[in-house]
């Protein structure tokens, strides 16, 4: 258990151009929660074109105030100014371009990030005390791929049950492959 700089990497298209030349797009982040105060903050947009890894930098403008009901997402607008000035970017941003988003992250205290594997109904996770697992209910902050990231419910130290097994219940006696 120890602090973690969590990052929110999304894919979404280029919605449109404004009159003053800046490309606005919608970023569709699930933990809006965390960016509440990352208005202003620096993204960098990123996109595969042929063999050449491309980036543009960008900035949050607004943080829209609705959670889109199909998806359950709430969108993020990023501002590129000039996105077709080459003299401040390298390569022009294409209209309708698919990139990644790299959003600011924030460290969370005292997390810890584990195979999604490890959760069982009602967000716990076993713990193996002595010879005998241990259901801990724990709090989920984040979601990335096969990933979670607990902040709470774990203690340092506490030895989380990685192998699932058919039947599992509090009490269970087991023997730890690492013993």
């Amino acid at each position: 258990v120890r602090p973690l700089l969590i990052n929110w990497p999304y894919s979404t298209s280029f919605l449109s151009i404004t009159a003053s030349n800046c490309a606005l797009m919608s970023v569709l982040a699930a933990e809006a929660g965390y960016l509440e105060d990352s208005q202003g903050e620096a993204v960098t947009l990123s996109a595969q074109i042929g063999q050449e890894q491309r980036e543009w930098q960008g900035k949050i403008i607004r943080i829209e105030s609705r959670v889109e009901q199909l998806s359950r997402v709430v969108p993020v607008v990023v501002e590129v100014q000039a996105p077709y000035d080459s003299t401040r970017h390298a390569h022009k941003l294409p209209l309708g371009l698919f990139v990644t988003a790299h959003l600011p992250g924030r460290p969370i205290d005292s997390a810890v990030r584990l195979p999604s594997s490890v959760l069982h109904a009602d967000d716990t996770v076993f713990v193996l005390v002595g010879d005998a697992l241990q259901r801990r209910k724990v709090n989920i902050v984040h979601r990335e791929g096969n990933d979670v990231v607990i902040n709470d419910g774990l203690q340092t130290g506490d030895r989380v049950v990685v192998t699932r097994l058919e039947v599992m219940f509090e009490g269970m006696k087991v023997e730890s492959a690492d013993a």
